[in-house]
This record gives structure tokens, sequence and C-alpha cells, in this order.
């Protein structure tokens, strides 16, 4: 298995995950899989900039997971993140 942070090129792979678990496990996820395609081009960018992270998982050259970090801000919280979407 490969973990590797996403950059903008990796688009089509981290739709192809999200996708993937908003069929799969609809239940989990805050947006169904109806609404995804529009909102998620526009957020991709969010998801990655700054000190915000986006990781996918590959075995054997197949995307299978994914898993996002957004670090917290403030003074007093700006050591600490939080982990989201892991699929």
């Amino acid at each position: 298995m490969q973990i590797r942070r996403i950059t903008s090129e990796d688009y089509a792979d981290y739709l192809k995950i999200r996708m993937h678990g908003l069929s799969n496990s609809p239940e989990a996820f805050g947006m169904s899989v109806e609404e995804a395609p529009a909102v998620e081009r526009e957020s991709f960018e969010e998801k990655t900039a700054g000190d915000n992270a986006v990781f996918l998982c590959y075995k054997n050259d197949e995307v299978c997971g994914i898993v996002g970090v957004r670090r917290l801000s403030g003074q007093k919280r700006q050591h600490a993140a939080t982990v989201w979407g892991m699929y």
C-alpha cells in the first residue's frame, strides 16, 4: 500500500473514492451521491489549501482509501487538527 498527500492533479482519484464511499456508506457522509459532483470540485481546493491535507491510499495503483486533516485555527488551538472523511 502507498499513502500520499494529494495534489491538484489527483482530483479524479479523489472524486472516485469519495463517490465510492457515498454510494456504499451513505449514512457516514453529510451529502448524497447526487449532490457530490457539483460540490466536490468547488471544495477540493479548500480541503487541500494551507495546513489542510487530504491523503489517498493506493493498493496496486488503485485508489482504495481517503482521509482528510484540517488544522484548527486560533492561538490556543493551532497545535491541534481534526481528522475527517476517513473511508
